[in-house]
């Protein structure tokens, strides 16, 4: 019988790849904002795929004190993931990243900070045992 791969959690997955970006990285708001962060979020996605490969949309936020400094973040972001396109995180292939908006201006008046958004697809392929 066909092994089927198991999956890491996305938003960890994407915790790990922004890092690089230099600002907290997390999937929920943080009690105390920092002046700028990102925040990760799952939104669905196709799922499994094939027995080893699976499809997710996700959201990233970007936080800053200025919309010109939540642009460069989140256009930071969207670099990051594209450098990390073709490579293994936490034993997970990231096969694809495809950008299914571009950035987004979206205030969120319960969080004083200005926040760009943009929706992602990853196609990851998952590790078999």
């Amino acid at each position: 019988m066909a092994k089927v791969a198991s999956f890491a959690d996305v938003e960890d997955l994407l915790t790990t790849i922004l890092a690089s970006v230099g600002t907290p990285v997390a999937s929920r708001l943080p009690d105390e904002l920092p002046d700028e962060f990102v925040r990760v979020i799952r939104t669905g996605g196709a799922g499994r795929v094939s027995r080893i490969s699976e499809l997710a949309t996700v959201v990233v936020e970007a936080f800053a004190q200025t919309e010109a400094d939540a642009l460069a973040l989140l256009r930071a972001c969207a670099e990051a993931l594209a450098e990390a396109e073709g490579t293994k995180v936490a034993g997970v292939l990231l096969k694809t990243v495809t950008e299914l908006s571009g950035p987004g201006n979206l205030p969120t008046p319960s969080v004083p900070r200005s926040r760009y958004t943009q929706t992602f697809d990853l196609h990851l392929k998952g590790t078999t045992p």
